[in-house]
């Protein structure tokens, strides 16, 4: 019984990295995406005023 709850545990802790490294990953795709949008806004006031 340990046993299995040990292999449990450690298949969690596993799935539990990956998915921070997921999550990191998305949060870095997000900051950029962000950061295009600021640009494309700056872009377009540029245009307005012209």
């Amino acid at each position: 019984m340990a046993d299995e709850s040990q292999k449990l545990f450690k298949e969690l802790i596993e799935e539990s990295r990956r998915l921070i490294k997921e999550s990191q990953k998305v949060i870095a795709q997000t900051k950029r995406l962000v950061d295009e949008l600021r640009q494309l806004k700056a872009e377009i006031k540029s245009w307005k005023s012209k």
